[in-house]
């Protein structure tokens, strides 16, 4: 089986930050003894009007989080200490990126040697089952290489770092089934990614994605404040940012 990363994410009760802080950091630790976790981060977004944590693990495969799931002497106790702390329950799903475990989603000061300190994370949204062809797929995956082929150069405060992949489940968006492309880019800050937003280049090349055959819909969030758990059980801060999306 192929490496997977998890997404998953965290709705915390109101004034439950530190609550849930403490519950990450325990979980996270629990996360690291697992067989077939090969890396483990947090992150709050900053986006007021979907205020949620991201936690990422990543796995060497799917079937390894699957194995941790079947022992329920540690998967319950796990779960039962993230219940206390969140609004709802937590969405979870797996994402085959290229590359695998990205640079992109570990932080200028993360391993890898990786570089950005921001990651905007890019859900796009497709029909499941027949709905949706292998072409399509296909012409998703092609149409995004273009697009980040026009950043480096042309985008200011883009780190040139990136990866793309489809989730291994089907998610619920609006209320019905889809299937998703999740896109992470790199960026030294958020306002770099806001200010190119408001380019002539990024108009004259975001149709590339937002003219997808049988797009649905589309999500974006910022990951920050991010967190690296290590296996000692350190957390490491790995980047603090403030600002307005």
């Amino acid at each position: 089986m192929a490496p997977v990363t998890e997404l998953c994410r965290i709705f915390p009760k109101e004034g439950q930050e530190a609550e849930l802080e403490a519950v990450l950091a325990d979980t996270s630790i629990t996360l690291l003894e697992q067989p077939g976790v090969e890396g483990v981060y947090t992150s709050a977004t900053l986006e007021k009007d979907n205020p949620l944590h991201l936690l990422i693990v990543e796995w060497d495969s799917i079937d390894s989080h699957k194995a941790f799931e079947s022992k329920t002497d540690i998967y319950k106790p796990f779960v039962q200490k993230l219940l206390p702390v969140l609004a709802s329950p937590p969405i979870v799903y797996h994402t085959s990126f290229s590359p695998e475990h990205p640079p992109v989603l570990h932080n200028a000061e993360g391993k890898g040697g990786a570089k950005s300190a921001v990651a905007e994370l890019l859900h796009l949204y497709f029909p499941t089952g027949d709905a949706f062809t292998a072409d399509q797929m296909a012409a998703t995956a092609k149409n995004y290489r273009e697009f980040l082929g026009h950043l480096p150069g042309n985008a200011a405060g883009h780190t040139g770092e990136a990866a793309g992949g489809w989730t291994v489940e089907e998610l619920e968006f609006k209320g019905e089934k889809v299937r998703a492309f999740v896109v992470a880019i790199g960026w030294d800050s958020l306002e770099a990614h806001l200010e190119y937003r408001k380019t002539e280049h990024f108009a004259k090349h975001i149709p590339l994605v937002r003219g997808l055959d049988g797009l649905k819909g589309v999500e974006v969030f910022h990951v920050m404040d991010a967190f690296k758990w290590e296996s000692e059980g350190r957390m490491t801060v790995i980047w603090m940012y403030e600002g307005l999306v």
